[in-house]
């Protein structure tokens, strides 16, 4: 079969070459264009290239048809990020809309954010980033309503990690990332009921126990 296809390319005259040669050309840059985009938009999808030539002799049209090459895109694995935390002043780590922030090294802007993480009562929780690469060092920052943030910086991120933030400070009720009189106005404010967004140890009441929480970190600073 090789053979043949060389004597068939042997009788098409030079001119003739040149233009097949740059038909292939083209074929070959619109084939990795789409290539390109189904990795990009479609990945799992199977892609069928043919490349044909045509070309005239002797007043006939003739074509010379290539193999078809056929490619299937997968998803490259999901990159998993298991967390575990700590709520000083409770007993029950399970939490709701954590945020969860990957910044370059000393960057102020995150590459990455996630804010409706969960964990569960023990504190354990995993999500999966994108727009990171394995085997590069980042800064990772969470934040729990009613702690300040907390971070581990510097670090190498794996396809598949585990970060421990340890203990997360109670006290900053008003979000501004420092405990400080704007807490304990709010604090003060709903002294003696039962609202979740003063009652730092979840006991079902806002009390000295959730004052003296407060005070524990008066004027600190997440990280």
């Amino acid at each position: 079969m090789l053979r043949n296809f060389m004597r068939f390319c042997k009788r098409i005259p030079q001119k003739k070459k040149i233009q097949i040669g740059i038909v292939f050309v083209v074929v070959l840059i619109l084939a990795v264009i789409v290539v390109l985009y189904f990795r990009i938009f479609a990945a799992g999808t199977d892609i069928s290239n043919t490349a044909t030539i045509y070309y005239t002799e002797g007043g006939q049209n003739k074509s010379a048809q290539s193999n078809t090459v056929v490619t299937t895109l997968t998803s490259p694995p999901a990159l998993t990020i298991n967390f575990s935390l700590k709520l000083q002043g409770r007993t029950n780590y399970s939490t709701t809309a954590t945020d969860i922030k990957i910044f370059p090294v000393g960057g102020v802007t995150p590459l990455f954010e996630k804010t409706d993480s969960s964990t569960d009562a023990a504190g354990n929780g995993s999500i999966n980033p994108t727009g990171v690469n394995v085997g590069t060092n980042y800064d990772f920052q969470i934040k729990v309503t009613n702690f300040l943030t907390k971070s581990i910086k510097n670090t190498t991120f794996n396809s598949s990690m585990n970060l421990n933030f340890d203990v997360l400070n109670s006290g900053d009720l008003d979000g501004n990332n420092i405990v400080n009189s704007l807490d304990f106005a709010k604090l003060s404010a709903k002294w003696g009921q039962s609202d979740p967004a003063a009652d730092i140890n979840q006991d079902g009441v806002v009390n000295t126990i959730d004052f003296a929480l407060l005070n524990s970190n008066w004027f600190a600073q997440g990280t």
